[in-house]
């Protein structure tokens, strides 16, 4: 005789971080009324991380300005948050989520929202030398604001969002000695177009920092303290540093889903429904999901993971059916640089690219003629209408675009799509 398990009411949602937190006060907007219980590995309350790299740093934004929402509105939503604490097991076949600690969380959902973390450098000694970092948490920040008081000569390993709006932070505005080294041929190199990529890296020159693609580390070199002193490239040179700083990518926090071979770090697998079995979800910077165009990848953005909150709330509340469908987009500030992009390309899909003024730049990908994201500096009213017909899914044509000389009013106008108001800046970003 089989004995059928009931799940207990609930949703467990592993990851405090912007997407768990999102998903927990949406679920709440839409009507839930069942237990929602809330649980991070980190100390703090849910908090936003895109100001950590900026205005955190440069002490403009406050701790108390980076939280998501005051930790008492989560009490006011009967929204339990178990903060500081790890999860050892999931088991979704009976919705039990078992804490380090050893205490038992039963649910009818379990939802992964467990971000990702710095990838390490292989010659970096661990523990780490004082003055070598990476940027992923509130506490990576403070101590890389502590070390920033002193630090003269800056290297930035990867050029990624993180070591350049990094890199332009120290130099802009704590007068550093800045070097980016890269390994691949040029910075942002998978992600955006060669014509975008190059224009921050010319305006990112201009300012004072050096800049080195196809370069790698050999070797760090420790002085008597332990402190990193240099590093030997492959080339043979030397840079000298006081401060390093890691930005060479991230991981899926992907440990809790065993794939037949071991665990997976890629991403967890979901399905256009951000399902990965019946009753685990997965959401945010550790889903691996299928976009619009079919292609499975993972995304590290604030949009991507408050789209994909919203989105699993109503499934869960049963008023979505469809599948998720939301339109890509993200920016990141390097600099005075606001680089915004809509849509999602690939780094084979073409590039035709307009100069609007000495820093403005307008950039469409095309995929089979047609355009599938649109890069935009400095030009906000350009993104926005780009999102809505991206969104609206209008077809534009490489020659279109061209006999247009780059001008999106025109395919507003041919779409039958009311313009945006002037001035109007979207929302949400990278992490």
């Amino acid at each position: 005789m089989t004995t059928m398990t009931t799940k207990t009411p609930g949703v467990a949602i592993i990851g405090a971080g912007q997407a768990g937190a999102q998903l927990a006060l949406s679920l709440r907007d839409e009507g839930y009324n069942d237990p929602i219980t809330l649980i991070g590995d980190e100390a703090h309350p849910p908090y936003q991380r895109p100001p950590l790299s900026k205005s955190y740093l440069l002490g403009e934004t406050g701790r108390e300005n980076l939280l998501l929402r005051p930790e008492s509105l989560f009490r006011d939503r009967d929204i339990a948050l178990h903060l500081g604490i790890s999860v050892s097991t999931i088991d979704p076949s009976t919705g039990c989520v078992t804490l380090a600690v050893g205490t038992r969380i039963l649910a009818t959902d379990i939802v992964l929202a467990t971000g990702s973390r710095a990838r390490s450098h292989s010659l970096i000694p661990d523990p780490l030398p004082e003055n070598a970092h990476y940027l992923r948490s509130m506490d990576d920040a403070d101590r890389l604001a502590r070390g920033l008081t002193s630090a003269r000569h800056i290297v930035v390993i990867g050029g990624g969002f993180i070591g350049l709006e990094f890199a332009a932070v120290a130099r802009r505005k704590f007068g550093c000695e800045v070097c980016v080294i890269e390994a691949a041929p040029a910075i942002l190199g998978r992600v955006l177009s060669n014509a975008t990529a190059g224009h921050i890296h010319r305006r990112l020159e201009a300012w004072g920092v050096a800049i080195q693609t196809n370069a790698k580390v050999a070797a760090m070199i420790l002085d008597e303290a332990g402190r990193i002193s240099s590093l030997q490239l492959t080339d043979g040179s030397q840079l000298a540093a006081d401060m390093i700083l890691v930005g060479i990518g991230g991981i899926a926090n992907a440990e809790l889903v065993q794939a037949p071979v071991g665990p997976q770090t890629s991403g967890i697998a979901v399905d256009a429904f951000l399902a990965a079995a019946p009753g685990l979800h997965a959401l945010g910077d550790c889903a691996l999901f299928p976009d619009r165009h079919g292609e499975v990848h993972r995304v590290e953005s604030v949009q991507n993971a408050v789209d994909q909150a919203r989105y699993l709330a109503r499934r869960l509340t049963g008023k979505e059916n469809g599948p998720f469908d939301a339109l890509n987009w993200f920016w990141s500030d390097i600099g005075d640089m606001k680089l915004q992009i809509a849509g999602r390309a690939l780094q084979t899909d073409e590039a035709l690219s307009y100069l609007k003024s000495d820093n403005r730049l307008v950039t469409y990908r095309m995929r089979e003629n047609l355009v599938v994201a649109v890069e935009t500096i400095n030009s906000p009213a350009d993104h926005m209408l780009a999102k809505r017909l991206l969104a609206n899914r209008t077809q534009i044509e490489r020659g279109r675009i061209a006999e247009a000389n780059g001008d999106l009013r025109t395919f507003m106008t041919q779409a039958n799509l009311p313009q945006p108001a002037p001035g109007g800046q979207p929302t949400g970003g990278r992490h």
